[in-house]
């Protein structure tokens, strides 16, 4: 029994009364004050028609009161009443779930070289790319919420399928990121996906394999040596295709149940049989998070985003195991240098553009950066929530209608010349590495022209300018 003295309170953050969820793992925050209690320190959440393995928590903070769930929804539409308790105290939501339905989607492949076959192995690895999918599909739709509030996400076209490349494994092992993107994106534009223009991919390599026993009698266990020494994988996203292999598969999970385990899993990476990509933290949790990190950066450049300085796009895809734990210690990761040779896009790539933020959006950008360091800046968030890819109300005809804007050098002003879509955003982005310089947002619903603030030839010869409309269009804009 309770005792008299008690006196919390549960606070949900992350659901509202009703609200539509489309997308199948939610993940759930909170926090319940006065949180100190001699009777029970467990909190408890019951849904109607979810099996109990398909409920997995944090628990309860002991510093702070804190916690999160994460659940698995299923595949149907239906309603859900969640109610949660800890000690005497309970608080109840409803939601509604609808999965999405887009016409514009995401299609994850598993490529197999020439001369490989499916086996167990193959088969295992397919479920870990589902499973992963459905958690960073989450994640979108989670720190969109935070920045814009709406659960914007992309939406997935079938579970993992398998793509035989031309290749052989000798020849995807000798090949280097750039060289695997290419090919491998020019087999799925040419084969019978590649004909509709309203899917983009994301494929996984295999084959991808690490050479420990090198490693290990080479002595040289530094990361470059380790990179050395990882063939056939890329973490490589641009135009419509996002492709990453699979040599670090070896520490995600397959099944959901196995979610927050991996992201805590504090055994030490053995480099004489496991590749190394943790930032320097050297256990599973680490490589878990820094390579699913990875997954959500690459395919922001799929969705036309840019590089930025902070945040998933820039130095700060590392964290995102601090978006599903309570993990609140500061980890001072050394800051990654984002640089990348520039990128050829498939035919089918689709571009985007902004002004300034307001100040809601910066309170809400500050306060997601002290929660959890795992966030997309402001000028990620406008256009990812323009986008058609993460859109649902945008129709699959936008790829017919027109958005003409053209750059005046002599009066340093970008205009609109077709009829219909207006300037939500504009970037100034450098030809190297697609860093984005300046930004401008847009809110006026009329918005055809804009003179930039400062002369810009200084920027011809490393910069471009990237243009978004309010319908979703994306252009790039040689200066």
């Amino acid at each position: 029994m309770a005792s008299f003295f008690c006196r919390h309170q549960i606070n949900i953050l992350s659901l509202k009364e009703n609200e539509i969820v489309n997308h199948q793992i939610l993940l759930i925050k909170g926090y319940v004050e006065s949180y100190e209690c001699l009777i029970n320190s467990v909190i408890n959440l019951q849904v109607l028609n979810i099996a109990n393995d398909k409920i997995l928590t944090t628990g309860i903070s002991q510093t702070n009161g804190q916690f999160k769930f994460l659940v698995d929804l299923g595949l149907n539409d239906s309603a859900f009443f969640f109610k949660f308790t800890y000690c005497s105290t309970s608080v109840t939501k409803s939601i509604q779930y609808q999965p999405l339905r887009s016409e514009f989607k995401v299609l994850p492949f598993l490529v197999l070289a020439q001369d490989e076959s499916v086996d167990e192995q193959t088969e295992v690895n397919q479920s870990i790319v589902d499973l992963n999918l459905l958690l960073v599909q989450s994640v979108y739709a989670d720190k969109l919420r935070e920045a814009v509030k709406a659960r914007y996400t992309f939406e997935l076209l079938e579970q993992c399928k398998i793509f035989h490349s031309e290749l052989s494994k000798e020849e995807i092992w000798n090949s280097n990121e750039n060289e695997l993107w290419q090919f491998i994106a020019q087999e799925l534009l040419n084969s019978e996906w590649g004909k509709n223009k309203c899917i983009k991919f994301i494929a996984f390599i295999n084959c991808s394999k690490y050479e420990g026993l090198e490693v290990e009698k080479s002595g040289n266990f530094s990361y470059a040596n380790i990179k050395k020494h990882t063939r056939g994988h890329a973490a490589l996203g641009g135009g419509g295709l996002a492709l990453f292999g699979s040599v670090y598969f070896y520490c995600w999970p397959r099944y959901f149940h196995e979610v927050l385990k991996c992201f805590q899993n504090q055994q030490p990476v053995n480099l004489c049989k496991e590749p190394d990509e943790s930032n320097y933290r050297k256990t599973w949790a680490g490589v878990y998070a820094s390579t699913l990190g990875a997954l959500c950066h690459e395919l922001g450049h799929i969705f036309d985003l840019g590089h930025t300085q902070n945040g998933i796009m820039g130095t700060g895809f590392d964290f995102i195991n601090r978006v599903f734990t309570l993990n609140t210690a500061t980890e001072h990761l050394p800051e990654r240098i984002v640089v990348r040779e520039e990128q050829k896009e498939l035919p089918t790539t689709r571009l985007t553009r902004f002004k300034k933020p307001a100040n809601g959006f910066l309170d809400n950008y500050r306060q997601q950066k002290k929660n959890d360091s795992f966030y997309f800046t402001i000028n990620c968030a406008i256009i990812l929530a323009h986008h058609p890819w993460l859109r649902q109300d945008i129709q699959s005809d936008f790829l017919n209608s027109e958005f003409q804007v053209n750059y005046y050098a002599h009066t340093n002003t970008i205009k609109v010349q077709s009829a219909g879509p207006v300037l939500k955003c504009v970037e100034i982005r450098c030809r190297a590495n697609s860093l984005v310089k300046e930004w401008y947002e847009f809110k006026d619903s009329a918005t055809l022209t804009f003179t930039f603030p400062r002369l810009l030839n200084g920027f011809r010869a490393t910069h471009y300018i990237f243009v978004m409309s309010d319908k979703g269009h994306a252009k790039r804009i040689d200066i």
